[in-house]
């Protein structure tokens, strides 16, 4: 065999352009931690995503003994786990838009278990309709209506925010070409770039997206494990500090204090 037709086989088994892309995206995500490590508030979403996700992951992993409403929920929070995982390597690696696009998913995931948590009844329904009556009855829009009159909100902040990430990012629209460029600059790259100003705006959506949706699912977790105990404790001590640093007000502690009560029961235990 030739050197030209083994080059050209070891070329075609494994393109040469797949190991300079992650090499230039590796190159990025040392950028974005440098960014996010140089910023308290920065440092502060990344360790609240990462409380959030470990939720996520604590609840996954208990199946033994739950009921299928109960894994419908645990599903739903595996998907919130791979969805931030997805969407903090496509931010710290340069794909801002790719990045929103999923926070859009995580938003929805939210809106459905909030639904959940004041219907109960529906969890099962939702799960054994036909995606045809799935599509009818808990569509995005039909979910956010509901809470909204449940809510008694008028204002309809919550379609707001899906609908910003569908223009910007989840569908194609001439708006959302501002994240496949640098800030201040009209050239659109193709590709990853590192652009520390769409690190910082990425960052603290998925953590403001993520959070709200943890919370909701931390409703669904029994406190009969002392491992969901403390990790829900360390979620919520986490998300009262971040919810003072980015909104200025410090949030009602109750859920801190009887998290903290039942935790000392099972010490003592």
């Amino acid at each position: 065999m030739g050197e030209a037709k083994r080059r050209r086989q070891a070329r075609d088994s494994w393109p040469e352009n797949f190991e300079l892309l992650h090499a230039g995206e590796e190159e990025i995500r040392a950028s974005a931690r440098t960014v996010i490590q140089g910023s308290e508030g920065l440092r502060l979403c990344s360790v609240f995503i990462a409380e959030a996700m470990n939720v996520c992951m604590a609840f996954a992993k208990q199946h033994e003994g739950r009921h299928d409403d109960e894994l419908t929920i645990q599903l739903l929070g595996i998907r919130l786990f791979n969805a931030s995982s997805a969407s903090l390597k496509m931010l710290l690696s340069g794909y801002y838009q790719v990045a929103a696009s999923i926070q859009r998913d995580i938003l929805e995931t939210a809106f459905l278990l909030d639904y959940f948590q004041t219907r109960p009844d529906q969890v099962r329904r939702w799960r054994e309709c036909s995606e045809a009556d799935r599509k009818k009855e808990f569509s995005p829009f039909k979910i956010r209506v509901a809470l909204d009159e449940r809510d008694g909100f008028k204002e309809k902040k919550r379609a707001d925010a899906y609908e910003m990430f569908c223009s910007l990012a989840a569908h194609p629209t001439v708006i959302g070409f501002s994240l496949l460029r640098k800030t201040g600059e009209n050239l659109h790259q193709a590709g990853p770039f590192f652009d520390a100003g769409l690190v910082d705006v990425s960052m603290q959506e998925l953590s403001r997206a993520i959070g709200q949706a943890v919370v909701v699912l931390a409703l669904f977790i029994p406190n009969d494990d002392i491992n969901f105990i403390e990790t829900k404790l360390s979620f919520h001590e986490k998300a009262s500090e971040w919810f003072e640093r980015f909104y200025g007000t410090r949030p009602d502690r109750k859920n801190i204090r009887e998290l903290r009560a039942i935790l000392s029961t099972y010490r003592r235990i």
